[in-house]
């Protein structure tokens, strides 16, 4: 019985130190919030539009064995975003450039957070790796979420809660 202890005390107690390292991100450009496993990356990059102003992307990104989460909010000048129309559009265009990324698993609007979305799952690298997307316009912001990972691998858990995460202020 000792012997059994001390071979699986090691990996329950590494089993709920991964269940339980997930960290509620706030973002205040975004106006949102999310949940990512372990620590994120932040970046920050900027895109000029002209007169028209420019979009301030935020990316978060967070690894966890052989899945990557990613986080991308984009707040755009309120003009390209202003109504439902242009967000539709935006999420139309952002879901064709995700289709181009490989065979096309699974795509169809989906509300998320109250706001109106899509979700696009694609095969990528020959099949060997899965990326899925939700997109959502809420405002003058596109968030992008994407948990990728090997085929086969990768806990469907941790992607329901990734992606039900998303909360707008």
């Amino acid at each position: 019985m000792r012997r059994l202890l001390f071979f699986a005390l090691p990996f329950l107690l590494g089993t709920a130190l991964l269940a339980g390292d997930w960290q509620r991100v706030s973002s205040e450009a975004c106006s949102a919030s999310f949940a990512l496993p372990g620590s994120a990356k932040m970046d920050t990059t900027t895109q000029s539009f002209g007169r028209e102003g420019s979009v301030t992307r935020y990316k978060y990104v967070a690894i966890r064995g052989n899945s990557l989460y990613d986080v991308t909010c984009g707040v755009y000048p309120a003009a390209r975003l202003r109504t439902d129309k242009q967000r539709r559009s935006v999420l139309s265009t952002m879901t064709k450039r995700l289709k181009k990324k490989g065979k096309v698993a699974r795509a169809g609007k989906k509300e998320v957070a109250g706001q109106p979305g899509r979700e696009v799952v694609v095969s990528v690298k020959d099949g060997l790796a899965m990326q899925h997307h939700r997109l959502v316009a809420a405002g003058n912001r596109l968030v992008i979420m994407t948990a990728g990972r090997l085929k086969g691998s990768g806990d469907n858990d941790a992607l329901q809660r990734f992606f039900d995460s998303l909360e707008f202020r």
